[in-house]
């Protein structure tokens, strides 16, 4: 997550997560999808400046900021059958 919401490096083109940029939920699922030993991504939510924001849904950022996660939280499921 830290290197797909990298304001320079980031984003779906690698050119930098745009200011503004919405957080999408479908394309940051797809990124972790990619992620070898990722099977399914079941919930995925954003704590935003100290609040937790509704699961699987797109968020909007103001204009003129950016994302920056600084402490993202993977939890794995456990191993596959």
């Amino acid at each position: 997550m830290r290197a797909h919401l990298d304001p320079l490096h980031g984003g779906e083109d690698g050119a930098g997560w745009p200011f503004g940029g919405t957080l999408r939920h479908a394309p940051l699922v797809r990124r972790l999808l990619a992620v070898d030993g990722v099977l399914a991504v079941p919930r995925l939510s954003f704590t935003v400046d100290g609040v937790r924001l509704p699961a699987c849904t797109d968020h909007a950022i103001g204009p003129h900021e950016l994302v920056w996660p600084e402490r993202p939280l993977l939890i794995p499921a456990g191993d596959p059958p």
